[in-house]
């Protein structure tokens, strides 16, 4: 009886750690979520000490209250020193729980009674509350604060060093600051004698009492932590444990944002002079994008932004790192996402710290102000270097694939080239990623260890192996910073690097374990990577691949010289059908197109990738000897042939319509289960995410009607096909975006529903929409409108009538980017 009781106590909080834990993933604001945090820590030392928990309370009798008191009594010396050697950073966290619990109770019951009832308690509420003395408790809870840490005043004219030259009206409080320095000084004291005496104490083996309670013998930390125990016996810790993960990210995730505090561009800015400072200088195809540290834009010095990105049609050579530039651009705020579930370019831009993005003015000749006004770091210099002795050397697309898979310059190629790549399904060789890390590393590591067992003194004295490592991190980290290291390159370079890591430790690379913890420190420096596609899509190849491998074995017996040439396609065709598969599920949802003739096309490209054109490119940019280089043009033209064979087949690229995120979410659950755990129901539960993932492509509606921004594009769903009202010109990244969602890859054919007519009325489901893009016509025509229509969109911001203020869609609107309309079917 006594165990069931302790037992139903000891998860209370528990309960109550997993609610405030959804809670902050819901409201990811950091200072609220430290109560989450507190409570998930309360939660892990009540799950790893619930032994000597129940011991403790069987000892002082909690269960019955008159015996606990007499108990209480006894030991209250001993309680007292107890708490005082809590560190303060505990002491902290309780106090941020206990005020986010106040706060979130008051929530909850606000969440709890209907908006009726809360009109009627909230004047009570108010009325108690303004009753007790905020600022006064306030003011002198400061100042005692300020005394019991800085020992004494801080205020302005506060500082009270020595009772002379005192007022009469400061001399009380220059005693109360002289008596609590004596205080503190005596309990500092005290609080040492203590110390002393606990540890006389715990040295003599007769005192057990704070050896069972306080402290665990070695044997039982070993048995309570032990991350091998089973879920079953250990329910407490392991939940704990995850409410602590979910509250820490969710922490870490606020933090992140207020932090970085980019303050982006509220209006757009037309044809301004701006004078900054380069920090980035990228080639994208035939422009060039400079990204500014703007010093003045037009009259405008003060409160500027920190970034800004601009385009220019003309590739300017002349410009580097930290030149100070004048231009003449347009630039305008980061954009919202165009449709539901679409890429959010203003979140992106905000975590990258820019501004705004714009272009350059075609008839203003740009200007150098100052050369080298703010010079560039070393790496900085160094990979400005390379590059432009890449494009001195020639300016051929073989010094911009170099560029592009060493450098980290993504759209050096021209458009058409990765385009092509993309249907024969090898974008992922165009961006530097994990698998261009892995492969110059063990490359790298292979050639010193084979150089290094040549010389065979060092070979016997040495441990060749560990060196080998060592030197492939240390090329690893260097080529980080070359290739500007960019998030994914971050990414890559933390599980390529722990892999070598795990090496010099004699742990096996490829492991979950060293998955799981690089995922955790990614997310743990920049936790916004989690919505990455990018991200998703490496994790997911990188575990599928781990997983199958260490639980199927293939090919174990081919050890002959043929064999083991067909084991290596083999493995390669394997390899290639694992990540397709791991990968399929993020191609779908993020971007609606699946190259299935990739499978074969990384058949043939990866091996000569990997063993012809990365060690080529690798040597023609630190060597850009003429020789090197009508070799890699060769092998690269050789290597564009291939994508351009596969890209040919109609068969090989599909394209689908968005995805629910059900679909992705089933498909990850399913994954992991397959990979990670055995349990009885593994294959029903399989089953069942697979039925919900199918389910979910048939019960996703998209939106039928779409707005743009501007409310000057207008585009429906009709058989399938997505057609345009309006001019879809206006808005072409809109446009695209839109026809993407909807599975299309051709132009949009030109409509005559609205091209010319002001205002213009169409009809669409049965529903009348009336358009109207001048705002000269809307007072001419809005009542007649509003009494015909079942719709009327408007390109401005206007005083709605009251008597059709469910119908118009204007401005307003639009603010998060774009504007659906849902219409329901008649039953």
């Amino acid at each position: 009886m006594f165990s069931a009781i302790a037992n139903f106590f000891l998860w209370i909080p528990v309960f109550f750690g997993i609610g405030i834990a959804i809670y902050d993933l819901l409201n990811p604001t950091w200072i609220y979520n430290g109560g989450g945090f507190g409570v998930s820590i309360l939660v892990i030392f009540i799950a790893v000490f619930r032994d000597q928990l129940l011991e403790l309370a069987k000892k002082l009798q909690i269960f019955h209250p008159a015996r606990f008191f007499r108990m209480l009594t006894s030991h209250l010396l001993k309680l007292v020193f107890y708490i005082l050697l809590l560190p303060i950073f505990s002491q902290a966290i309780l106090f941020i729980a206990g005020f986010t619990i106040i706060r979130r109770f008051f929530r909850f019951f606000r969440w709890i009674l209907s908006p009726q009832i809360w009109q009627i308690i909230k004047p009570f509420i108010r009325k108690i509350f303004g009753l007790i003395p905020w600022k006064f408790f306030w003011k002198w809870g400061r100042n005692i604060y300020k005394i019991y840490v800085k020992g004494t005043w801080l205020g302005k004219g506060m500082s009270l060093a020595s009772s002379q030259g005192v007022s009469t009206i400061r001399q009380p409080l220059f005693w109360v600051e002289k008596t609590f320095k004596k205080l503190w000084s005596k309990f500092k004291r005290f609080q040492i004698r203590m110390l002393r005496w606990s540890l006389k104490k715990l040295r003599n083996p007769k005192i057990s009492f704070l050896k069972k309670i306080l402290f665990i013998r070695q044997r039982k930390i070993k048995w309570n932590i032990s991350l091998k125990m089973n879920l079953k016996s250990h329910p407490i810790l392991w939940t704990g444990l995850c409410i602590l993960l979910v509250s820490f990210g969710s922490l870490r995730m606020g933090m992140r944002h207020d932090l970085l505090g980019t303050k982006t561009l509220k209006y757009p800015i037309f044809r301004k002079e701006f004078s900054g400072i380069i920090l980035k200088n990228e080639i994208k195809g035939n422009s060039q994008r400079l990204s500014l540290r703007p010093v003045k834009i037009g009259n405008w010095e003060e409160s500027l932004p920190k970034k800004v990105r601009l385009t220019s049609k003309e590739i300017n050579k002349d410009f580097r790192l930290g030149d100070k530039v004048l231009l003449k651009a347009t630039v305008m705020p980061p954009s919202n996402p165009v449709a539901p579930n679409a890429f959010d370019f203003s979140r992106y831009a905000y975590y990258q710290g820019i501004a705004g993005v714009g272009y350059t003015d075609k008839n203003f000749k740009n200007k150098i102000l100052v050369k080298s006004a703010v010079g560039p770091s070393v790496f900085e210099s160094w990979r400005e270097k390379l590059k432009l002795r890449l494009f001195e050397k020639s300016d051929s697309n073989t010094s911009r694939f170099v560029s592009t898979i060493l450098l980290g310059e993504r759209y050096a190629l021209p458009e058409k080239s990765l385009e092509i790549f993309r249907k024969a399904g090898l974008s992922h060789l165009m961006s530097v990623s994990g698998f261009h890390l892995v492969s110059l590393a063990f490359i790298f590591f292979f050639m010193v260890r084979f150089l290094l067992v040549l010389i065979i003194p060092l070979s016997r004295k040495l441990d060749v192996k560990k060196i080998s490592a060592i030197a492939s991190l240390i090329f690893l980290t260097l080529f980080l910073f070359m290739s500007d290291a960019r998030l994914p390159t971050q990414r890559a370079y933390i599980m390529t690097a722990l892999a070598m890591i795990a090496i010099l430790m004699n742990r096996s690379p490829f492991s979950l374990r060293i998955l799981a913890l690089s995922a955790i420190i990614i997310l743990g420096i920049s936790p916004e990577a989690l919505f990455n596609p990018g991200f998703q899509m490496s994790f997911a190849c990188a575990g599928a691949l781990i997983g199958v491998y260490n639980k199927y074995t293939f090919f174990a017996n081919w050890n002959g010289f043929f064999s083991k040439i067909v084991k290596f396609f083999s493995q390669t065709f394997l390899t290639s059908i694992i990540a397709f598969s791991a990968t399929l599920p993020f191609v779908i949802y993020h971007f609606q197109s699946v190259s299935v003739i990739g499978i074969i096309a990384n058949l043939v490209a990866i091996p000569f990738f990997s063993f012809v054109l990365l060690p080529l490119s690798s040597l023609f940019l630190i060597f850009p000897l003429n020789g090197i280089e009508k070799l890699l043009t060769k092998s690269y033209v050789f290597f564009e042939k291939i994508a351009i064979y596969f890209s040919e087949f109609s068969f090989g690229y599909f394209s689908f319509s968005q995805f629910s995120i059900w679909f992705l979410i089933s498909a990850i659950c399913g994954g992991l289960i397959f990979l990670i755990w055995n349990f009885r129901f593994k294959k029903t539960l399989i089953s069942f995410f697979i039925l919900l993932g199918v389910v979910s492509i048939f019960t996703h509606e998209l939106p039928k009607i779409l707005i743009n921004k501007d409310a000057t594009v207008l585009a429906f769903e009709e058989n399938n096909k997505l057609v345009f009202a309006t001019n879809w010109k206006k808005d072409s990244y809109a446009s695209k975006q839109w026809m993407m969602i909807y599975g299309l890859d051709e132009k949009p054919k030109k409509t005559k529903l609205c091209y010319r007519k002001h205002p213009c009325e169409i009809i669409i489901k049965g529903k009348k929409i009336t358009i109207i893009r001048r705002f000269t016509d809307v007072l001419k025509h809005i009542e007649t409108a509003c009494k015909k229509s079942d719709f009327i969109v408007v390109s401005a911001l206007i005083s709605v009538p009251k008597f059709c203020k469910n119908k118009i869609i204007d401005l307003s609107d639009t603010k998060k980017g774009y504007a659906e309309i849902t219409i329901k079917p008649l039953l």
